[in-house]
Parts: C-alpha cells; structure tokens; sequence
C-alpha cells in the first residue's frame, strides 16, 4: 500500500531496417522483436513482421539496451543484433539471416573405470550472451557421436557430470 510511482516523460525511439536471408533477399513475415536486457536476461518489448520487402519498423522503444530478433517461421533460420537505444531513431539496420550450422563430435573416455551408457551423456552448448541466438543441446548416440545444429556465434561446449565419477576432461576443436 502507499507506493508512490513518479512518471517523467520521454523520449522514444523506432528502429526500422531490412531482414535479409543469406543470399541477401528480403524476407517477407518474418517475426521481429526488440528485447530489453534486464540485468542478466531481458523481456520482449515489440514487435511484428516484415513487409513483402523485408522491412520493419519498431516504435516507441524506450532508451536503454536491446537486441533486435528476426526469427523465420518454419524454419531455424535467425539474426540477432544487440542495439542502444537513446532517444534518436535508429534506421537501415540490417538483419542478415544465416542458417544454423552443426557441431558435431564425439565422447572419448580416459582408460579406468566403466564408461556410462550414451543416454546418460549430455552435451550442451552456450553463449556467454544468452540473448544472442541461445544455445542448444545434444543427445549422443550409442557409438558416442552427436550432432548438435545451432546457430552461427561462438559458444562454449560443456559436458555437465555424468554419474558419480565421469567429468569434463576437456574439449578439442579440430583434434
């Protein structure tokens, strides 16, 4: 009870621009949305689609710090792009579309001890910025290959404890 709230008015800003795929055409209706970083994550502010010409406008977006998301419906293709907002309007930003590519591996045991089966592995991948494109998160086969699709950006691969006494040794990139 008696909480006092003071509103001050403000600037706003849009942010217009294009989504474009890989091959830089235009995407028509795909969903884009600015979301506000909120200490370590964030919410979604605003949105909507493209146009027919790939373009979008986002207005009334408040000052502080964003990432602007296009997401292609049907399919896993996204682009993400951190923003500052500050009062001024933001246009002929790009967002160019790539398609997910695919982290593939294989779990190697030390010698001792008994190995546990592949359906108790996990592998996950993730971003320092989880906002960015997110992570993901891979099943390993009984031959203890995985695939694992994810989108473009540089991500950190784990391997959380399996049983009681198997732990990440470590990961190699090309050998």
């Amino acid at each position: 009870t008696s909480i006092n709230l003071t509103l001050l008015p403000i600037l706003t800003s849009r942010i217009s621009g294009v989504a474009l795929d890989a091959d830089d055409k235009p995407i028509a209706g795909a969903n884009i949305m600015a979301m506000q970083r909120m200490g370590f994550g964030g919410f979604a502010s605003l949105g909507g689609q493209t146009k027919a010409d790939g373009k979008f406008t986002i207005n009334n977006l408040t000052p502080g710090d964003y990432i602007i998301r296009t997401n292609v419906m049907g399919t896993q293709d996204q682009a993400a792009m951190p923003v500052t907002v500050d009062g001024s309007d933001i246009t002929d930003l790009q967002l160019i579309v790539t398609k997910p590519s695919t982290i593939r591996g294989r779990v190697v045991f030390e010698k001792g001890g008994t190995p546990p089966k592949a359906s108790a592995i996990r592998i996950t991948a993730m971003r320092l910025d989880p906002m960015l494109n997110g992570g993901g998160a891979a099943t390993v086969k009984d031959d203890l290959t995985f695939e694992m699709p994810l989108q473009a950006g540089r991500v950190f691969v784990r391997s959380p404890p399996t049983g009681q006494t198997w732990r990440l040794s470590r990961v190699f990139l090309n050998d």
